[in-house]
C-alpha cells in the first residue's frame, strides 16, 4: 500500500500556512500538520497551521505576505477576507541570511559534451548569427538565414543553425544614453556568446513564487540587462518579464542554455539558446506535452519530491547541453526570439 499523499504542500518549515493541492472539504484531517480544516479550502489557497494572532505576520515561503486581520485558529481557510495587506515600515535586512555554498570537489562535478571556445567559455550549440543594428536590414538578414534550409545545412554538419538577430529598434530610437547603450550591449553580447561560432554583421505572491524558482542558494551578483555575467552561482539580471525580451538579455550576458518554467504553457523557444520547458502543473503538461520537456506538476501531484524532480531537471539540462534536442528545437521554434529591450523614447 503506497504512502498517502497529503492534500497540502508545506513550502518552508518556518511557514504558518500550507497550500491546498486541490479542493479540500471542511473537516478534512491534515495528518502531517496535526490539524483539521474548519472550512472548505479551494485549490491553491492557504490553511493556517497554528494559531495566528491578530496583527501577526502570515508567512509563506518564509516571507511575510500579509498580517492576520483577526485571531485565526489552526485549520482556518486563509485568503483576502482574513489577511490584511497594510503599509508597514520594512526592514529588508539585505544579506542577513546569506550563507556561502559549499561546492563539491571538482573531480565529482557533473560534465556535459560542450564546445570549448578559445577563451575557455563553453557552448551548448554551434550557430552562425546574422545580427543587424537596425530594422532596415531585417529582410536581408532573414533571407540569408532562410537560404540555409535543412537540405543546404547538410553540407555543414558541425553547424546547428543560421539565425537572424532582427530588431525593430535601432535606426528609429533615441541615439544617446542608456537606450542606445543597452542595444549596443545586447547586440555585442549576442555576437560574443559562446553558442555563436561566427556572425555575418552589417554594422506579490506570484512574483514571490517566481523568485523562489531560483532556489535557496545565495545571490552572488546582480547585473544590468545584457551585461556580461562573470560571477559563478546564482545571479540576477534586470530584465522585463516578457519572455523573449528577458532571454535576449540573458543570452547577451553569456547564457547558453535556458531552463524555462511555465504554468500557462508559454510557447517560447530559441534556436540560439536551447530552451528546456518545465511545466509547473500536470493539466497543462498533458495539453501541451509535445512542447514541454518535463512535467514538474508531479511535485504538486505528490508523485515526486522536490529533490527527485531536481535530479530529473539537472540530468535533462546536461543532456540538452550535450546536444540532445529540446522539445522546442524538435518543433523548429525559435528563429524570431531576438527581442532587445526597447527602453527610452521611440521615434
Amino acid at each position: 500500500m503506497g504512502t498517502q499523499i497529503s492534500p497540502v504542500i508545506r513550502l518552508e518549515k518556518e511557514d504558518n500556512v500550507v497550500v491546498a493541492r486541490h479542493d479540500i472539504p471542511a473537516g478534512t484531517k491534515l495528518l502531517q500538520e496535526g490539524i483539521t480544516t474548519l472550512q472548505a479550502v479551494p485549490a491553491g489557497h492557504k490553511v493556517a497551521t497554528r494559531l495566528i494572532r491578530k496583527g501577526e505576520a502570515v508567512l509563506k515561503y518564509n516571507t511575510v505576505i500579509g498580517y492576520a486581520a483577526e485571531d485565526i485558529a489552526p485549520g482556518t481557510w486563509m485568503h483576502s477576507h482574513n489577511i490584511r495587506f497594510d503599509e508597514v515600515d520594512k526592514d529588508y535586512a539585505f544579506s542577513r541570511d546569506y550563507r556561502p555554498v559549499e561546492l563539491i570537489p571538482e573531480g565529482q562535478r557533473a560534465t556535459f559534451m560542450g564546445i570549448v571556445r578559445a577563451d575557455g567559455r563553453v557552448a551548448t550549440r554551434n550557430i552562425i548569427a546574422i545580427p543587424v543594428a537596425g530594422n532596415c536590414a531585417a529582410t536581408v538578414a532573414r533571407k540569408i538565414a532562410m537560404y540555409f534550409d535543412e537540405e543546404r545545412m547538410k553540407a555543414y554538419p558541425n553547424v546547428d543553425a543560421v539565425v537572424p538577430f532582427i530588431t525593430g529598434i535601432g535606426c528609429g530610437m533615441e541615439m544617446t544614453g542608456e537606450p542606445m547603450d543597452l542595444l549596443r550591449r545586447t547586440i555585442s553580447g549576442h555576437v560574443a556568446n559562446p553558442n555563436v561560432a561566427g556572425a555575418l554583421a552589417n554594422v506579490l505572491e506570484k512574483s514571490l513564487g517566481g523568485a523562489k524558482k531560483g532556489g535557496s542558494t545565495p545571490v552572488n551578483a546582480v547585473y544590468r540587462y545584457a551585461e556580461r555575467v562573470t560571477e559563478k552561482g546564482l545571479v540576477i539580471m534586470d530584465t522585463p518579464g516578457y519572455d523573449p525580451m528577458s532571454v535576449t538579455g540573458e543570452f547577451a550576458g553569456g547564457a547558453t542554455l535556458c531552463a524555462f518554467t511555465t504554468g500557462r504553457g508559454s510557447c517560447f523557444g530559441a534556436v540560439h539558446c536551447p530552451t528546456v520547458k518545465l511545466a509547473s502543473n500536470t493539466e497543462m503538461y498533458e495539453r501541451m506535452k509535445e512542447d514541454m520537456d518535463i512535467n514538474c506538476g508531479q511535485i504538486i501531484d505528490g508523485e515526486k519530491t522536490i529533490e527527485e524532480m531536481g535530479d530529473i531537471i539537472f540530468d535533462k539540462l546536461l543532456a540538452v547541453a550535450s546536444g540532445e534536442k529540446s522539445r522546442s528545437e524538435e518543433l523548429g521554434v525559435g528563429y524570431d526570439e531576438y527581442v532587445p529591450w526597447p527602453i527610452g523614447v521611440m521615434a
